[in-house]
């Protein structure tokens, strides 16, 4: 199913690259800014009081809504957990690649303790989570509930095969699966979710399989991922190259987050740099400074310091990673898929212009 709705991935280009690019305009009208009565602009920023809607002004503002002087305030830190309770539960489904039940880990909102899926604002989007090379999901459960906390159906896998290819086949099925059960009265998805907003986010070979899966199958409208790597044993079908080879066609809002030392784990020839390198636009890139490919798991300190010899940490501090990179990815999702582009103030606006001020991120973009 190789990419061919190019309206579809255009309009989502569009969407997010005014999303997020909202927060680095400046004036938004001619140049009458006076207090000329014949300035009916409703949105502009006069500096007179005609139609100056700021809601400190006098009587005569008409507070019909727009940005005056003063930027709206930024939604809460999507680093922090989220409005929602969460649920999770163990599920089984029959992995077609293995030919095996193969188990699945779900995080999803919750108002009733875990119970069902919090709906009350609609259907919820679903995004597919798969880890890194040799890695088992559950060092990785701290980002579903996170997601889960924000309004989102997240779904682990493990590796189940070796072949790249027959993971993004796995995944492709996963969805599949989830479509099935979603049309089944009883079950924890019948209408609860919205088949249009899935995304795919993996960390390492998880974010390559998930790249590789949103190539081959034009459900997935976005991709969030976790420092990727494209290295494989050899260039063949069954372990393909997806940078620079295939990213030219995939047409969808993506997200890169790359450590800032990957070491032979994440080399820089192989790594999130290269993704964006030849992606299309909407595409963001985030480098966190002083963080190591490793760092982004949910393990204990001791076991990520242990792991130095092969993968580098970075020197920096592993829970202030994992809360950015879990802010990031939040606000991508939040961006794309609600569209609020109030979160575009973490991705492309005055928050991470912060970070880097801070030291804490180097970023692109492609608008």
């Amino acid at each position: 199913m190789k990419k061919c709705c190019y309206l579809l991935a255009l309009l989502c280009s569009l969407v997010l690259a005014s999303a997020l690019f909202s927060n680095c305009s400046g004036d938004d009208d001619d140049s009458d800014d006076s207090g000329n009565p014949s300035d009916d602009d409703a949105a502009d920023d006069d500096t007179g009081n005609v139609d100056d809607d700021n809601l400190n002004d006098d009587a005569t503002d008409d507070d019909s809504g727009d940005d005056d002087t003063t930027p709206p305030e930024p939604p809460a830190d999507p680093g922090n957990p989220g409005p929602f309770g969460f649920g999770e539960e163990q599920m089984t489904f029959h992995d077609p690649s293995s030919n095996k039940d193969q188990p699945l880990r779900v995080y999803y909102p919750s108002a009733d303790g875990g119970l069902t899926i919090d709906d009350a604002s609609g259907p919820r989007p679903l995004i597919i989570f798969g880890p890194g090379f040799s890695a088992p999901m559950n060092i990785y459960f701290s980002y579903g509930r996170h997601l889960a906390s924000y309004g989102y159906v997240v779904v682990f896998r493990n590796n189940y095969v070796i072949s790249h290819a027959d993971l993004a086949t796995t995944t492709s099925a996963i969805i599949d699966w989830v479509q099935e059960q979603e049309s089944l009265p009883g079950s924890l998805f019948h209408g609860k979710l919205d088949f249009n907003r899935i995304g795919a986010s993996g960390h390492s070979m998880g974010g390559k399989i998930s790249l590789l899966t949103a190539y081959n199958d034009d459900r997935v409208k976005a991709s969030a991922t976790i420092d990727p790597v494209d290295m494989s044993p050899l260039p063949t079908p069954a372990y393909p190259s997806v940078t620079p080879e295939l990213m030219p066609d995939i047409h969808i809002p993506t997200l890169l987050i790359g450590s800032s030392d990957g070491g032979s784990c994440a080399p820089v020839d192989e790594n999130y740099h290269q993704y964006f390198l030849y992606a299309n636009p909407p595409s963001i890139e985030i480098q966190i400074l002083n963080s190591g490919h490793v760092t982004f798991c949910d393990l204990p300190d001791a076991i990520i310091s242990g792991a130095a010899l092969i993968c580098p940490t970075g020197g920096g501090d592993y829970e202030q990673i994992r809360f950015l990179a879990r802010r990031y990815v939040t606000a991508f999702y939040k961006v794309v898929f609600e569209g609020e582009s109030g979160y575009g103030y973490y991705l492309t606006g005055d928050g991470i212009a912060q970070d880097v001020a801070d030291g804490l991120v180097t970023t692109d973009t492609k608008p």
